[in-house]
């Protein structure tokens, strides 16, 4: 039974703890030189699913969609889906424990209509399946990043594989292969040009005597806290988070006082850490024990849809801190290690 408590009460906390990722952008880096221009053509719906939610008094099922906008180009129409909001997609997994849509953005595309210009990179893979990139016309100098497909005006066929090969019946071949269509070439996949050498961030290493911590952060992080509800009454969970480029970098801290006395810290960070990879859908990568001096940790890296994780919790006391990164699937955040070897405990002073 305590084991039970235990893990319901690590869960709860951590639905708070990976909730104040909602200000993860989707902005991705300047793709300017491969811009081309379309034509806006319409845009249509996407089916997200069907799904419910359930209270005390039974449930309510919905169905949910987004956006998907249509652009002409002279050889072929593209497909781009509505951007999605990483951060509040996660925070509704976590709620909802996974019974929730991908939560879209609206943006500028909502409002075109037909016939108007839109600026775009896409890079394509041999299936063109796409990855967008668009200039926010609210701010110059970001871009939106999504994703979606293209289809060509003129695809290429089968008709023409076995022609000249005798394998064909001839009234067959005398129907595919002189009319063999050319065809029209489809996007290539874009390779990226070399990239400039990425300029050395301002780390700063920042203290905070008041929760008995110091971390390094590539800006000045911004601190959110919310009161959540266990079973020995209310605790407060205080975050400290600092975003680049796509990246999120947090550090939390949760003292839980008497409401984890006498429990033994392994149960409480395997809970921590079950309950973690459970509310957001994601799958393990690696895990290990950890140890800071005295004090015990978990470290382990964990996959979603669309989130890459990797995650640190010690247990110092009856005070649980968390040091996260998060970025999207595809895209480990290079600089983990550095900001995870950072954090130090110091001197903790009251507020």
């Amino acid at each position: 039974m305590a084991e039970y408590e235990n893990k319901k009460m690590t869960m709860k906390m951590l639905v708070v703890f990976a909730g104040l990722l909602v200000s993860l952008p989707a902005y991705a880096k300047d793709h300017a030189a491969w811009y081309q221009v379309g034509i806006f053509s319409s845009t249509g719906q996407l089916s997200d699913g069907t799904f419910a939610n359930c209270y005390g008094s039974g449930c309510n099922s919905y169905s949910a969609g987004h956006n998907i906008h249509f652009i002409r180009t002279q050889d072929g129409m593209y497909a781009i889906e509505a951007p999605t909001s990483v951060g509040l997609s996660l925070f509704d997994a976590l709620v909802t424990k996974g019974n929730s849509p991908t939560v879209h953005k609206q943006w500028f595309m909502d409002q075109l209509h037909e016939g108007d210009k839109v600026l775009f990179a896409a890079g394509c893979d041999k299936h063109n399946n796409c990855q967008f990139w668009l200039p926010d016309p609210d701010k110059p100098g970001k871009e939106f990043s999504t994703v979606g497909y293209y289809r060509a005006d003129h695809a290429k066929t089968n008709t023409g594989t076995l022609c000249g090969t005798g394998k064909l019946k001839p009234d067959i071949e005398a129907q595919v292969c002189p009319a063999k269509p050319a065809p029209a070439p489809a996007p290539s996949e874009i390779t990226p040009p070399a990239m400039p050498a990425t300029q050395t961030l301002d780390w700063k290493t920042y203290s905070y005597f008041s929760e008995g911590f110091s971390a390094a952060f590539p800006s000045q992080p911004t601190m959110q806290k919310q009161n959540i509800q266990i079973e020995k009454g209310s605790i407060e969970v205080r975050g400290y988070m600092a975003i680049e480029g796509e990246a999120a970098l947090l550090v939390e801290v949760c003292d839980y006082d008497s409401a984890i006395a006498g429990r033994d810290p392994d149960s409480v960070l395997d809970g921590a850490q079950n309950g973690s990879i459970t509310n957001v859908k994601g799958h393990l990568i690696s895990g290990k024990r950890i140890a800071f001096g005295t004090y015990h940790g978990v470290e382990f890296e964990t996959e979603n849809d669309t989130l890459h994780f990797i995650t640190r919790i010690y247990l110092v006391g009856s005070t649980l801190y968390q040091t996260l990164t998060a970025a999207p699937l595809g895209k480990p955040y290079a600089d983990s290690t550095h900001f995870m070897d950072s954090f130090q405990l110091i001197t903790r002073t009251s507020n």
